[in-house]
């Protein structure tokens, strides 16, 4: 059920939030991370505790440096 609020929220901001022409790569990225954490859930407990340990260093750290270089204007999408 959590996850149908998630695909609601990811919509939303997709009609509604994101300026029309906007670049669209950090978006992607930042909704298909964050899908993870519920194809995660799914998995084994052994397997979930590796998957979730890898998201958490992708979509926290990772994401949070991508978004640093991408307004710092080092990166282009």
């Amino acid at each position: 059920i959590g996850f149908i609020f998630f695909a609601l929220m990811v919509l939303y901001m997709f009609f509604f939030m994101i300026p029309k022409g906007a670049p669209m790569a950090v978006f992607v990225i930042f909704s298909i991370i964050w899908t993870g954490y519920g194809v995660a859930y799914l998995l084994d407990e052994e397997e979930k505790n590796i998957a979730y340990n890898v998201l958490d260093i992708t979509s926290k750290a990772l994401f949070g440096v991508v978004l640093w270089l991408y307004f710092g204007k080092v990166l282009a999408f």
